[in-house]
């Protein structure tokens, strides 16, 4: 009887998934709850009134003196409009330094304990949760085809 013949093996071919990449609600929640814990710290808003600079509903950066910094109002945008001369916002007769000062002496405890809390809070609630009420969410959402609370 012949010996079997050795033949060089062809690799495995990788298979492409072809459902779309989930989002975890979970982490998104997460990220949102730090960037406010930061934002908070800094620029004495959350990251909606940070980003549109829409704050209680008006949009006037640079209106309120220098305790509430906005994205807007660092682009130059005042609630006249855009002025080349306004980059960087306005603080009255204080600067930017003095804001951050003012924000941090004011919020700064409770962020540097939310950035802290936050991770373990979640890091817990995944573990607790994961069987009993992450995977059966993560079922019913993608049948539904959103996303997935967490990705375990």
């Amino acid at each position: 009887m012949a010996a079997r013949r050795r033949t060089s093996r062809k690799p495995a071919t990788r298979r492409r998934s072809t459902s779309k990449p989930m989002i975890s609600l979970l982490s998104a929640a997460e990220s949102y709850m730090l960037a406010n814990a930061a934002l908070q710290a800094t620029a004495g808003v959350n990251p909606v009134e940070f980003v549109t600079g829409k704050v209680n509903g008006n949009f006037n950066p640079g209106a309120d003196g220098y305790s509430i910094v906005t994205l807007p109002e660092l682009l130059g945008f005042s609630k006249t409009g855009w002025s080349l001369d306004k980059i960087g916002g306005e603080f009255g007769t204080k600067t930017a330094m003095d804001a951050l000062r003012y924000n941090f002496n004011k919020n700064g405890a409770a962020a540097i304990g939310a950035m802290i809390a936050v991770p373990v809070a979640f890091r817990l609630a995944r573990k607790a949760l994961g069987k009993p009420l992450i995977n059966p969410a993560n079922r019913l959402l993608k049948q539904a085809g959103i996303a997935s609370v967490v990705k375990v």
